[in-house]
């Protein structure tokens, strides 16, 4: 992990921050439209990766800002989160619904009466969306950002402030300690049931993939060998997550729509028709679910197997040592 780029950590989080503040504004607009699902995640995914850039890049910044900064965005991206969960689970439903079997009508009701529900629940986080990106714009935090972000422009150089670490130092630090993080959570794959620590894990994955990317032009000029083995993880554990959560969310829809049908009839008779389509997307979930666990933990042995940890580790370790050799060189699952 040398410093291919002679690159000034000034320099670094001025190209970062100013670039993930740019996407944010460019998609704010187009996500309020509804007109395409896209806005709403890019949003998200810059703001993500902005917050990980703060956090990177905090020795630069102003603290009062920084704090700032950090909790406004964490604001916008808790308002759209349910919006793309939604979004997602939309898309999901309207194409499996086009793979049903003329053989299978009978699961179409169920089915079909999820789609409206979830699109009923999607209207209703219109309102929290354009709430959270009017908060975000009143408090003019893409301006704040540009222009503190020019305050840095000047310092451009070779040599990092006295006190303030070189950009590959930064870099070896944090991916080190993104690592760490990850390390730990990688034996919970061992425990099938642990659906919580698998969450953890896809979290602490793409936060090592967020601070491999924003630190990647002080790699050297492949640095995106250790980047797209890390996305692809990342990937398969967001499948899993999806999957896991479908499985959370069939159940609150069957007890909620239960509830529903003995209020308005008095008995739950005609709650009966919708339950094939249930029972068919509960198993679909289910199977795909444990193909997933089983490609998520083969992937990550082969991983292991191939040295890759070990080898991104000797990479992020100070010239002197390398301590997190032994601590990855363990079989995650």
């Amino acid at each position: 992990m040398e410093q291919g780029i002679n690159q000034s950590i000034y320099e670094l989080a001025w190209q970062t921050l100013r670039r993930y503040a740019e996407a944010i504004g460019k998609n704010l607009e187009g996500a309020l439209q509804a007109e395409d699902i896209e806005p709403v995640h890019q949003v998200r995914v810059a703001c993500r990766r902005l917050r990980t850039a703060l956090r990177l890049f905090a020795v630069c910044l102003n603290k009062k800002l920084l704090r700032r900064w950090r909790k406004e965005s964490k604001r916008l991206l808790k308002g759209f989160q349910k919006a793309r969960d939604l979004d997602v689970q939309i898309q999901f439903l309207n194409d499996f619904l086009t793979q049903i079997p003329s053989s299978k009508k009978e699961v179409l009701p169920g089915l079909k009466r999820l789609l409206l529900r979830l699109r009923q629940q999607r209207h209703r986080f219109e309102k929290r969306l354009q709430k959270s990106a009017d908060r975000f714009r009143r408090e003019n935090i893409l301006s704040e950002i540009l222009a503190e972000t020019e305050r840095l422009k000047p310092m451009h150089g070779p040599d990092p402030a006295p006190g303030l670490p070189s950009a590959a130092d930064l870099a070896k630090t944090a991916v080190r300690e993104a690592m760490e993080r990850t390390a730990a959570l990688l034996p919970c794959l061992q425990e099938k049931e642990n659906i919580r620590g698998h969450h953890r894990l896809r979290i602490a994955v793409k936060r090592l993939r967020y601070t491999l990317e924003i630190l990647q032009p002080v790699f050297e000029q492949d640095g995106g060998r250790w980047i797209q083995p890390i996305k692809k993880m990342q990937a398969i554990l967001g499948d899993l997550n999806d999957c896991a959560v479908w499985l959370e969310q069939i159940e609150q829809f069957s007890s909620d729509e239960k509830e529903r049908t003995q209020e308005y009839f008095g008995h739950i008779r005609p709650f009966k028709r919708l339950e094939p389509g249930i029972d068919f997307l509960r198993r679909n979930r289910k199977q795909q679910w444990q193909v997933l666990y089983r490609e998520a933990s083969a992937y990550c042995r082969k991983l292991e197997k191939d040295g890759f940890w070990d080898r991104l580790a000797e990479a992020a370790a100070p010239s002197n040592a390398n301590p997190l050799q032994q601590t990855y060189g363990q079989s995650p699952a």
